[in-house]
């Protein structure tokens, strides 16, 4: 009896043991932290390799060497690397959706490869293109924008001193769309590449704050305008070279064809059309969130709608329009133009010579000095779009051919736009230099603009009888 009884408490023993077992391995939670075999150090992870799903839990793949300073192997982040956590499966509104941006549910280590020497922290980018774009774009752009406002100013004033004809209101018209355009770069561009490529801005700030207003729309608002302002000085340089090789070669039409009225209809027609090419540029891109991995901050980048992401638009529009109403027509045009310039510019050089001592040699010496600033003023042009020319076909290639599409393709691609985008700007800058160089009359006229009103004044009493002058100047002075 007291074996039976010694053995059913054995047995109860036993269960409640088993029982206890099951419930405490369920309970506790199992430890990842220490780096055992298969396990991860925290350093190693890389972020470019870190996919967050909707449950939160991040895949990674295999880490990178430390010691490994190839950048070609570095998964530096890209629109496609990091993850866009704008899209969300759930119905929430849409500020539970700013709340699930603003705190994600797991925040990544800062990878590894943000330390490498050929890295910049603040871009996540190589540091070669994150340096080399942030001087170019950022201060010496920014630098020959201001000069250019300027200069644009005061050459569509003194321009307005000068005789007018088709010629003057086509450069005016142009002093026009480059400080239009140069306002617009000058007040967000700066902006735009200290935020892409730097840390200086506190982008730890909500995603809805001001600090990222800006990059918001700067693709869908900003690069549009800033397309039809470019497209609108491009045509105004090709419809002016035109313009000048008819009163220069074809001088009996000229009085028909080179008027004032066609002039301002032309000015309002290059206007409506460059706004109009551009008009699809608006529904193109748009400011996307996306994480930063060495900042871990989160930040818009642009990407492409679905508009821009469909094939054929980007075929159509993109690669052919853009090359062919941008580059090609306008260089084939003006170089065309340019060249039967010259040639009469040597002819009449001959000819002036005969022209000594006749009434009409001011007025010939007058045309050559507009034709001379034209062709400078065009040829200028040409020097400053052949870097966009090269890289819009070679955008084109590597469309049709994407076996070219390789990380030295796209590194090239990279620096070739950045010093497209600078020539641009040194394109509407530097308009007031030619004119100061190549013409005589608009130097007159600026000194005349940029010289005080008394002086001006004394200079005018002084055609009437310099001893009056000096007597009230000397009296004044009493």
């Amino acid at each position: 009896m007291k074996i039976k009884r010694f053995g059913y408490q054995l047995h109860n023993l036993l269960f409640c043991a088993i029982l206890f077992g099951r419930t405490f391995s369920q309970e506790t939670p199992k430890d990842n932290t220490t780096n055992g075999p298969g396990s991860a150090n925290a350093s190693d992870v890389q972020e470019s390799d870190i996919r967050v799903n909707d449950s939160g839990v991040a895949a990674t793949k295999p880490k990178i060497d430390k010691n490994d300073t190839d950048i070609s192997k570095t998964p530096i982040i890209n629109n496609t690397d990091i993850p866009d956590l704008t899209k969300s499966n759930t119905t929430n509104s849409s500020n539970n959706t700013t709340k699930q941006l603003q705190k994600p549910r797991m925040k990544p280590p800062i990878p590894s490869w943000c330390y490498l020497k050929n890295v910049s922290f603040g871009s996540a980018r190589p540091k070669p293109y994150t340096e080399f774009t942030l001087v170019m774009q950022t201060f010496v752009a920014g630098i020959l924008a201001l000069f250019g406002i300027v200069g644009n100013i005061l050459a569509f004033f003194v321009l307005s001193q000068d005789t007018v004809n088709t010629s003057i209101v086509f450069l005016q018209a142009l002093a026009v769309f480059d400080t239009l355009y140069l306002l617009v770069y000058l007040t967000f561009e700066p902006y735009h590449f200290v935020y892409l490529l730097t840390s200086w801005p506190d982008k730890t700030k909500t995603i809805t704050h001001a600090v990222h207003a800006i990059e918001k729309h700067y693709s869908d608002r900003i690069l549009p305008v800033e397309t039809a302002l470019i497209c609108m000085s491009t045509w105004t340089v090709v419809i002016l070279t035109v313009d000048r090789f008819i009163a220069v070669c074809m001088p009996l039409a000229a009085h028909r064809l080179c008027t004032i009225k066609r002039a301002a209809i032309q000015i309002a027609c290059i206007s409506v059309l460059s706004i109009a090419y551009s008009v699809p540029r608006f529904f193109e891109n748009e400011g996307t969130v996306r994480y930063q991995p060495c900042l871990q901050v989160f930040m818009y980048i642009y990407g492409r709608t679905k508009l821009g992401a469909n094939l054929y638009f980007r075929a159509i529009y993109s690669v052919v329009l853009g090359a062919v109403i941008r580059f090609v027509i306008p260089v084939v045009i003006v170089v065309a133009m340019n060249i039967l310039l010259i040639l009469a510019l040597r002819r009449s050089s001959r000819e002036r010579q005969e022209l000594v001592g006749n009434e009409n040699f001011n007025k010939e010496k007058q045309n050559q000095n507009i034709t001379l600033t034209l062709v400078a003023v065009a040829t200028v042009y040409l020097i400053c779009l052949i870097p966009g020319m090269a890289l819009e076909l070679m955008n084109m290639a590597a469309y049709w051919n994407t076996s070219i599409n390789t990380s030295k393709f796209r590194e090239v691609s990279s620096f070739l736009t950045t010093i497209a985008n600078v020539l641009l700007v040194f394109n509407s800058s530097i308009n007031f230099v030619i004119y100061c160089v190549t013409r005589k009359n608009f130097r007159k006229n600026l000194k005349k603009r940029l010289s005080p009103k008394v002086k001006g004044r004394v200079r005018k009493a002084g055609s009437i009888g310099n001893y009056t002058v000096s007597t009230k100047m000397s009296n004044s002075y009493l």
